[in-house]
């Protein structure tokens, strides 16, 4: 996950992205939050496995030899499902398949 600070410095490292942004929301407030982005459905699960709303599960940690579960969950299933269940008011999923995240709201 890449944090930006505001719309203008994601503006800067990735203008398409912040383009879209621009057409489904228009400007506002939430240019001034900042905005996480994930690079695709996986990477968001993967986050929300370890850091997020399942990070309870301590399941970023040494398992002393056994196997990591984490390579055994289907992210790209699980961040398809997560998208299709989040909160549309501060997720945004892109036509490139990035996810973008704010605390503020569109």
């Amino acid at each position: 996950m890449r944090i930006f600070e505001n719309f203008k410095e994601l503006e800067e490292s990735n203008k398409s992205l912040a383009q879209e942004l621009l057409e489904n929301f228009g400007e506002g407030d939430w240019q001034q939050d900042q905005l996480y982005v994930h690079d695709s459905l996986s990477e968001f699960a993967e986050y929300e496995l370890t850091d997020g709303w399942y990070e309870n599960n301590n399941l970023d940690r040494d398992y002393n030899g056994a196997p990591d579960l984490m390579d055994y969950i289907d992210t790209k299933s699980l961040g398809r499902d997560l998208s299709e269940r989040w909160d549309i008011s501060s997720h945004f999923l892109s036509e490139n398949g990035s996810v973008v995240e704010t605390g503020f709201g569109w």
